[in-house]
């Protein structure tokens, strides 16, 4: 599998103010302006950085940042750069009973803000 997400080129605030009032109308907006900028194209590839938006519960705010496209469990104890497993999707289906995904999804949520999202296809060599 070789998914790819399609990222535009709006930053995090244009992009949180398409979505302001959509998933949480009622809460105080923080776009973080020091986090690494995010890809932008119709080829990023999971590691890259993307724009994302997520609740902070203790804070009680949305945050408006980047942050890398793949996921690394919290128990995991090594570098984020020696995980090796294919953690960047995951089926619905499956997510809340897998290991890897069930501590996010529980309390670790956010949105991937992105235009598109594709597999390459075709015979290798050949997508």
């Amino acid at each position: 599998m070789c998914g790819r997400l399609v990222g535009g080129g709006k930053t995090q605030a244009e992009m949180l103010e398409i979505v302001e009032g959509f998933v949480y109308p009622d809460k105080p907006i923080r776009v973080e302006t020091h986090a690494p900028k995010a890809q932008v194209g119709y080829n990023i590839a999971p590691t890259q950085s993307v724009n994302i938006i997520y609740f902070d519960a203790n804070a009680d705010e949305v945050v408006a940042t980047s942050g890398r496209w793949w996921l690394v469990p919290p128990w995991f104890r090594g570098s984020v750069k020696d995980w090796k497993a294919t953690t960047f999707n995951a089926r619905l289906e499956d997510a809340p009973a897998k290991n890897s995904f069930r501590q996010a999804w529980k309390t670790g949520r956010c949105l991937v803000l992105a235009s598109g999202y594709y597999e390459w296809a075709g015979p290798k060599g050949s997508k």
